[in-house]
């Protein structure tokens, strides 16, 4: 689980936080980060401990982001432990300035016009404390403009996996989800986008989760509650990892649960 808990209620101009996450490892199965042959990364075992992210990003660039979020030049620092940067370093998650996936052009009554971007589009690199590349989460610009799609890159730059939602209208909008239930039987959003890791070819199919509680692997913007969602605007995700997932891609799978946010659902709060 993967729980804001910056609040945005004054967000507001250049009233823009720094955003920080609290990480609950649920079981084994949905995230064991343990050692890598090469001793490069380390990570949890024990599920009872937790990890924090604490955004890193400058003020001019949150300032920015008002209006395009996904542009930001920002580090998340993920620490061991419940006392946030107090804890032992175990990985970052990080970018440059960039375009966001689509720029304001100008503002009506109903609020600003944006335009997609194919270019210089919104990513972040995974590496562990001592800076090896884990690998990279990149959002990803095709012919259907209106449908948000990342990938995910091992550490050689290969795909590893491709993440998106599902799709109706001969794959040119979003399908989304109405009720339902999370994996560990919680509630889930009235209506709610499920980004699921798909295999990087076409026909892109869903892969199995590691949960024996989802069916298939996915990032879930799930129900926080009506104080976070209505008083502090914090959200809430699951994320259930493919059975193939190393410690590496689960590390990068992370980061493609910030770099969603950040893209996706930070927008519509501007």
């Amino acid at each position: 689980m993967m729980t804001q808990t910056t609040s945005m209620c004054c967000r507001c101009c250049c009233l823009q936080p720094n955003i920080d996450w609290e990480f609950k490892v649920l079981t084994d199965e949905m995230y064991t980060l343990s050692e890598q042959p090469d001793g490069c990364f380390k990570g949890y075992q024990d599920l009872n401990m937790l990890m924090h992210a604490k955004e890193d990003a400058s003020w001019c660039g949150r300032t920015c982001s008002y209006c395009s979020p996904g542009g930001r030049a920002t580090t998340y620092n993920v620490y061991a432990g419940a006392d946030g940067a107090n804890g032992e370093l175990l990985m970052t998650h990080s970018k440059g300035l960039t375009c966001g996936q689509n720029q304001v052009i100008g503002f009506s009554d109903k609020g600003p016009i944006r335009c997609p971007c194919c270019c210089f589009l919104p990513y972040l690199d995974t590496k562990d404390a001592v800076g090896n590349h884990l690998g990279k989460s990149q959002y990803e610009c095709d012919m259907c403009l209106f449908v948000p799609k990342f990938k995910i890159l091992n550490a050689d730059g290969s795909t590893k996996y491709r993440i998106r939602p599902d799709v109706c209208c001969l794959g040119c909008c979003v399908d989304i989800k109405c009720c339902g239930k999370t994996p560990g039987g919680g509630s889930a959003r009235c209506c709610r986008v499920p980004f699921f890791l798909r295999s990087p070819e076409a026909p892109f199919e869903k892969l199995k989760s590691s949960n024996p509680l989802s069916e298939k692997a996915a990032i879930t913007d799930l129900w926080a509650g009506w104080a976070a969602e209505c008083c502090t605007e914090r959200d809430l995700y699951s994320i259930t990892f493919p059975l193939d997932a190393t410690p590496a891609n689960r590390a990068t799978i992370v980061g493609a649960a910030h770099l969603i946010d950040l893209t996706f659902y930070e927008q519509p709060q501007d």
